[in-house]
């Protein structure tokens, strides 16, 4: 514009010939912002087709009235007194632009609706989908309800997999006989990085939803109060495990890095808190694989006074980091974030024990 501007002034160019640069630049903007969108997100693409479209839409009908809007600029500008040619671009381009607000502000949603049909996000390879929910299933009271469950375990598996890989021990630890004492002593932490964002997008959050959004349409269906609370569980029991992958983000990077400290005091409070949630991680593996009623009802029992465990050993924590920090072991700040982390980590355990409540206990009576 500036140089147009300049051209104006100088008397290189007519005032016509300014405004149909004027129309140029816009248009060659949208161009740039369109390849500046290509190594943007679904959402950034969206957003410069749009601009696209509303300044080549724009552009396209001040062309095809061209003279018409010249005649409507020279009145406005003597309505307005503007006598400065410079002035009468600026106000071009003024009109240009709110003109083109008004007449696209009236076709939004079919824009909204035309970009997301065009424009849409490659597929992922490793996104999950929902493998029990049928929308044809909601009619029906207890085929929704086990497909629920099923689905249920679906997710408790992925969230399973991702809080074991997060605390750096693999299936196989977590699944053996041998104690995590020395799975610790003997093993390195599990050197791949777990991007928890990603794992939440495409593990977590797509099956979370699917849940939700199968319970309430099976709700509508269903006048049983006993049958709709069991749907209600499932509902908690998938918020939990997705409240459980968001607080698991909160403390990873702080227990990869602790956990291998050279302050051994420091690694030892963060490898405590690995291996109580290992150990949780195996309890609910002994629950999932045990056919016995009795001590499947046992197992159930344990996990629930796990919880008041948790609130001692939180207690016990703040304690030891006290005494750590009096004789110079730790640093306050040390201190804190294992105060913290153990917090976050007791949360993440309580909303694990309640899910699994819910999800593997369906033939045990409370």
């Amino acid at each position: 514009m500036a140089i147009i501007v300049a051209a104006l002034l100088a008397g290189q160019i007519s005032l016509e010939n300014s405004l149909a640069a004027t129309l140029g630049t816009s248009v060659g903007g949208v161009v740039t912002a369109v390849l500046a969108s290509l190594s943007t997100n679904i959402e950034g693409k969206k957003l410069a087709f749009a601009s696209c479209i509303f300044n080549f839409g724009i552009a396209f009908l001040i062309v095809l009235i061209f003279p018409y809007f010249i005649h409507f600029l020279n009145f406005l500008s003597i309505v307005l007194n503007i006598e400065d040619i410079a002035l009468k671009v600026a106000l071009f381009h003024t009109l240009f632009n709110l003109i083109g607000v008004v007449l696209f502000s009236f076709f939004t949603p079919q824009i909204v609706l035309f970009l997301n049909k065009i424009v849409k996000a490659p597929k992922d390879k490793n996104k999950d989908k929902p493998l029990y929910l049928d929308s044809s299933l909601v009619k029906f009271s207890d085929t929704a309800i086990e497909a629920l469950r099923k689905e249920s375990e679906h997710l408790y598996n992925n969230t399973y997999a991702i809080v074991a890989h997060a605390i750096g021990f693999s299936r196989k630890d977590i699944q053996s006989d041998e104690s995590f004492k020395e799975i610790l002593e003997n093993k390195k932490w599990f050197s791949k990085n777990v991007d928890l964002d990603y794992l939440y997008q495409t593990r977590i959050k797509v099956l979370f939803e699917a849940i939700i959004d199968f319970s309430t349409k099976a709700q509508v269906y269903i006048n049983d109060e006993t049958k709709n609370h069991k749907i209600f569980t499932f509902k908690m029991a998938a918020k939990n495990l997705a409240e459980t992958t968001k607080n698991l983000k909160i403390i990873q990077a702080n227990i990869k890095k602790y956990s291998s400290s050279s302050n051994e005091f420091l690694a030892l409070e963060y490898n405590k808190i690995r291996s109580n949630l290992g150990e949780l991680l195996r309890s609910i593996e002994e629950l999932r694989v045990v056919e016995d009623r009795e001590k499947l009802y046992l197992i159930i029992k344990n996990l629930q006074k796990g919880k008041e465990i948790l609130k001692e050993i939180d207690t016990l924590t703040l304690s030891n980091v006290e005494h750590l920090i009096s004789v110079r072991k730790i640093t306050t700040a040390e201190g804190i974030s294992i105060l913290n982390d153990t917090t976050f980590a007791a949360k993440i355990a309580e909303e694990l024990i309640g899910a699994v409540e819910v999800i593997f206990s369906k033939d045990i009576s409370n």
